[in-house]
């Protein structure tokens, strides 16, 4: 996360000890593994909402990050001055924005649980950045909640806390609310992907035209028990640990997302879907092409198509 963000959350949880937060922390790592996320809590308490910003903020600001830096190399013309964030939480989708499109003027923010709003905005005071500070909230139910036009709209994992039915009714609002760009990210699980696959479908099928991960308009190729998905690994705080119940200094958040556009673009490359398999004098990189999934491999035979390929990283494009 930013320095700023980061200064900003230790502030908001210099008043409660570790070991406070360490059950709700727990309870609500628990309902994430069972793919609940916070709709098994309840309107949350000051506690749970406090352990949500220490032990998932980081993990969901890294993906956020991350796709909204794949989908600005994917449509470098996109230059969004409002931004809708549904399911905004503490705020993460609104921090993550602003740090990747600096053409944002006005952001507007839906939290139905009240605690959660507050801290968000608790923290967006922490800030320097005026548009920030500004952000309009409001304090709606997503069943029923209005969704002011903007150019980009985000809905950061958000779709598996609403019932099933819903989830392609809010998709529609969504689009219909959406000037430019629409995002939208779920945990990276076979059920994750399930939603966001469904999601995709009905967006193509309503004119919509795929930005990432996707290198192409047409039906999805990824087949069971195989889904598509993709990691972002990020630094945990000696708190991050405690409440995880971990060691290791480090965790990989995993994804899957759609962006979609209203205009069309033309796609170059392929996605990589899997990390590169690196070998001395050889990478095999595991991508989805237009012509479906394809395994590509490159020798230092063409010296420059293997330079290439040694950098990619899983959900990098490959142009070569």
């Amino acid at each position: 996360m930013p320095v700023a963000l980061e200064l900003a959350v230790r502030q908001i949880l210099s008043d409660v000890s570790p070991a406070a937060l360490e059950k709700p922390g727990r309870h609500l790592t628990n309902l994430y593994r069972s793919e609940r996320g916070t709709l098994g809590a309840g309107p949350l308490t000051e506690l749970q909402a406090l352990a949500y910003v220490a032990s998932r903020m980081p993990a969901t600001y890294a993906a956020i990050q991350k796709v909204l830096l794949t989908v600005h190399d994917a449509l470098p013309s996109l230059a969004p001055q409002t931004l809708l964030d549904v399911g905004s939480g503490p705020g993460t989708a609104l921090w993550a924005s602003l740090h990747e499109f600096f053409s944002l003027e006005r952001l507007m923010a839906i939290e139905s649980d009240q605690v959660m709003r507050k801290i968000g905005q608790k923290i967006a005071s922490k800030s320097t950045n005026d548009v920030l500070i500004g952000t309009v909230w409001q304090c709606e139910d997503l069943y029923g909640a209005r969704l002011a036009p903007c150019d980009l709209v985000v809905a950061s994992y958000v779709m598996g806390e609403l019932s099933e039915d819903f989830v392609l009714t809010l998709t529609q609002r969504l689009w219909q609310a959406t000037r430019l760009a629409l995002i939208i990210i779920e945990p990276g699980t076979p059920e994750g992907f399930r939603r966001i696959g469904h999601i995709r479908t009905w967006l193509l099928e309503s004119g919509a035209h795929i930005v990432a991960p996707c290198p192409h308009d047409g039906a999805c190729p990824m087949k069971e028990p195989d889904w598509c998905h993709f990691a972002v690994r990020l630094a945990r705080s000696r708190v991050h640990r405690q409440l995880k119940g971990g060691k290791a200094p480090y965790e990989d958040e995993k994804y899957s997302y759609v962006a979609v556009s209203r205009q069309s673009l033309e796609h170059q490359g392929a996605r990589v879907i899997r990390h590169p398999f690196v070998q001395p004098g050889r990478v095999r990189l595991d991508v989805c092409t237009t012509d479906g999934i394809s395994s590509e491999l490159a020798t230092k035979k063409n010296p420059e198509r293997f330079r290439q390929a040694r950098k990619l990283s899983w959900g990098d494009l490959w142009t070569h």
